[in-house]
Parts: structure tokens; sequence; C-alpha cells
């Protein structure tokens, strides 16, 4: 079966309303909003994970927008690694005013109102991707599902249903994905879209932006004895690296308020920024903290509290101002 479409669907009711709303005899006037131009882009791609490339990690991928907006104008493919493709759709009538945040607002203005930690929020997380392929910031977009399995089978006409049933896709436009194996391709907002499990990741188009969500690592993850978590974001990084993409810049969302992504997790974030940008890290030893704390995770399943404490103990001593090691 095929279970990585995690779609979260919006209520309108979230949302808040007018409450001065047009008499009849009232003419509607139905203004477009200001845009902003796109910036003009200043700076080359390179190989991903062969030379360093910004690295930058938010909440959630709605933070993400105004970085991707830096570089729209080249019309980069978007490589996005997550379990959930953050294509829900914007509301209709809200629309005109999340255009305007996509193409206008900052960092700032996407924490303050694109989360669902406020109480009348402009749009969701969910809609982070479907919003910038409406706006045409992207040539297509790359989903890496977070499957593993090579044996496993991906179901067409399953995917087609979550597509509809989800409301992230019409009946029509459902049915322009094909087999296209490993995975499916198809068209979206006038995007081409190629979804491929983890396990067929080959050859990536260039010039592209790579967004992580760590919910590709919460999927592909089972425990610390069958798939410790260090050796499998190495494993990740190194399969990136031979996929023969060139990258202007790559993103990472955290995703734990909307998630459901463990605190515990929050090292993964700084450790995946640490090697994008400095990706000859790939080909040394691990740094002494990491492999204490892979050691520490491991003990852990032995209820060995003590010598997981001691551990603990000679990280904080090493990086006494780390958030993960405090955690």
């Amino acid at each position: 079966m095929f279970r990585y479409l995690l779609i979260v669907l919006c209520l309108v009711t979230l949302f808040g309303c007018d409450q001065n709303q047009p008499t009849a005899t009232t003419p509607v006037q139905k203004t477009l909003p200001q845009l902003s131009p796109l910036p003009e882009v200043s700076s080359e791609p390179v190989p991903l994970l062969g030379k360093p490339v910004s690295a930058i990690l938010g909440e959630s991928p709605a933070e993400a927008i105004p970085v991707w907006r830096k570089f729209a104008k080249a019309k980069p493919a978007l490589v996005l690694l997550s379990q959930n493709p953050f294509l829900t759709p914007v509301p209709q009538e809200l629309e005109q005013q999340v255009k305007r945040l996509i193409f206008n607002a900052q960092t700032e203005d996407f924490k303050n109102k694109a989360t669902s930690a406020v109480a009348n929020p402009l749009m969701l997380p969910q809609m982070a991707v479907r919003s910038v392929l409406d706006a045409g910031f992207f040539s297509k977009l790359i989903w890496i599902l977070p499957q593993a399995d090579k044996k496993a089978i991906l179901s067409l006409d399953v995917f087609r249903k979550q597509l509809v049933d989800s409301g992230i896709a019409t009946s029509s436009e459902a049915q322009t994905f094909i087999d296209e194996t490993p995975g499916f391709s198809g068209t979206l907002l006038n995007t081409a879209i190629r979804v491929i499990p983890y396990s067929g990741l080959d050859k990536l188009p260039s010039p592209s932006l790579l967004h992580i969500d760590l919910s590709f690592f919460r999927a592909l993850y089972v425990n610390e004895i069958k798939t410790p978590i260090h050796p499998l974001i190495y494993q990740v990084l190194n399969k990136l690296r031979t996929s023969d993409t060139s990258t202007f810049v790559t993103t990472i969302s955290s995703s734990h308020q909307d998630g459901n992504i463990s605190l515990t997790t929050r090292f993964v974030g700084p450790l995946l920024t640490r090697y994008l940008a400095k990706p000859s890290l790939l080909d040394q030893a691990p740094s002494p903290n990491e492999q204490r704390h892979r050691q520490a995770l491991y003990l852990d399943n032995f209820f060995k509290k003590e010598d997981v404490r001691k551990l603990y103990l000679e990280m904080e001593k090493a990086a006494p101002q780390d958030p993960a090691v405090k955690y």
C-alpha cells in the first residue's frame, strides 16, 4: 500500500472571515495584490555536497519561501525530501492575500501568519509548496518519498485516488499521472511533478533547490538497532551526493509543531546544515560528540541510564551551548 501521502486538510473555518460583507447593491471591487518583482539571481549553483552550500534551518516549510523566492527567477527544480508534499490547496477566498505574502513577506511574517500556532493563520505549512508552484517559482517538483524498500510496489491507482480524496488534485489532474518506474510523473498547477521513492533515487535535474523536512527521516527510522539515525543521515546525504545535481541553496524544516516530530530529533536539523555547509566531513570520521550521541541512543535501548547520562555529560562539556545536548 502507498502510505506516504499524509495530508492535513485545512478547514476554511480555521481562517478569519470579513464580518463587513457588502450588501446586494454594493458592487464588489476585486483588486489584485501588489506584488514585488522577483529579484535577480546573483549566484551560481554548485554541485550538491560536492562544494559547500548555504543550508538554512527553519521550523516549517513556509519559512523557507522567502529563501526560495531569491532564486525563483532562475526557474530551478524543487527537490523535496518529505513524507508530506505540502500541496494542500489554499482556500479560494484567501488566494490573493497568500499571493501577496508569497511575493512580499519576509521570514518573520511567515512565522506569524503561516503557522497553526496562531489563532487566525493566513496559510498553513501544508500549503507551502503548492503556493509557490502556483506562483511559478519552480520549473518542476521532484518529490522523494521516504520509501527505502526496493521490493515495495507503489500503486498508481491508489496514488491517484489519494490525490483526489485529499483535495490536492481534481480527477482530471490526477489522471495526468502515469507510471514511470520507479515512481510516477504528472502535472499539477501547470508544473511537471515527478514522484520517486528514496530507493529509486538516482540522477536529479539541475539547477535545483533542495528542501529536507524531518518527516522524511521519521518515516525511514525504525529504531537505533535496525536503523540508527546517525548512519541513516550519512546514507541519505551520500546518496544525494551522487545525484549529479547542482543547487543554489538547501532549506530544512524541523516540523516539530505540525509534523508530530519529537523534539528529541532536534539535533538532526543542525547536523544536516553542518554537513551541507562542509561536505568534506562526510569523508571523515564522525566527530567525538556524534560518536558519543550515537552510543547514547543505542545504549538507551538497554536501559543503561547511568552510561547514557555519562555520555551526555561528556557531550555537554564539549558543547555547553548546544540545545540538543541540553534537551
